[in-house]
């Protein structure tokens, strides 16, 4: 779905499920506090 696709036929009306995009942490070796 391209969009401007969405955007043209978007309703709020539809509830859709959230992407959650996680980091697996290996740009910080792992550790919290180098976060």
């Amino acid at each position: 779905m391209r969009l401007l696709d969405f955007l043209q036929n978007y309703d709020p009306r539809v509830l859709t499920r959230p992407y959650i995009i996680a980091e697996a942490g290996v740009n910080h070796e792992g550790s919290m506090d180098l976060a």
